[in-house]
């Protein structure tokens, strides 16, 4: 499995527990509708193109930025992700 996967894995795991720390198992939590993966996970595609993080959070970013209703916010942080990634590169 990537680092990339791995990583974010890492990081769901940690809100889970984040969640049962606060004396609920979660249940409760709905899933955002921007997290769909009906047609496909992008973590699949990410694992199989090889792709970084940055490269990995940009194309999330742009996939989904329609979905959550915050369109100027998404892409001025994907702009920011992309400046990172050059600086970084």
């Amino acid at each position: 499995m990537s680092d990339t996967i791995t990583r974010f894995e890492e990081m769901n795991e940690e809100r889970q527990r984040i969640v049962e720390q606060n004396g609920n198992d979660g249940l409760h939590y709905q899933t955002p509708a921007h997290y769909n993966n009906e047609n496909g996970s992008l973590y699949k595609i990410a694992e199989e193109r090889g792709w970084n993080a940055y490269q990995f959070d940009v194309i999330k970013r742009i996939d989904r930025v329609n979905k959550k209703g915050n369109f100027v916010e998404d892409i001025k942080k994907t702009i920011f992700v992309l400046e990172l990634m050059l600086i970084n590169k």
